[in-house]
């Protein structure tokens, strides 16, 4: 089991979301350009393709990190738009009321409300 992940501008957004998964099932990661979501094949592609700074750093992404913390890592080392999303049943809500929370909390919460919604509660 990982238990962070290592984010480098040679890897495709679609990787970084499955990584991402991996890690915290009851998130997820979207990936934005111009203000609109990064979908499809685009997806496939690398980061250091639609960042928006010319040298780009590696980071980790761990799960003691805020969402907010995360966020603003991508911007700063990569210069990427990115928002996190909590899975609700078959729904996913934005995470930004919550952005002071850290990762881990935020999948542990996602958990929780899988295992209350799939019971009827």
């Amino acid at each position: 089991m990982i238990n962070k992940l290592d984010v480098l501008a040679e890897m495709s957004i679609a990787e970084v979301e499955g990584k991402f998964n991996i890690l915290f099932p009851f998130l997820n990661i979207e990936f934005f350009r111009n203000g609109e979501s990064i979908e499809g094949n685009y997806r496939w592609k690398s980061l250091k393709d639609y960042g928006r700074k010319k040298v780009q750093e590696k980071f980790s992404i761990e799960p003691e990190m805020t969402v907010r913390e995360m966020e603003k890592m991508f911007w700063e080392k990569m210069g990427l738009q990115v928002a996190v999303y909590r899975k609700v049943g078959k729904s996913v809500l934005e995470t930004s009321f919550t952005s002071g929370w850290t990762l881990e909390h935020q999948n542990r919460k996602g958990s929780e409300l899988q295992r209350a919604f799939a019971s009827g509660h």
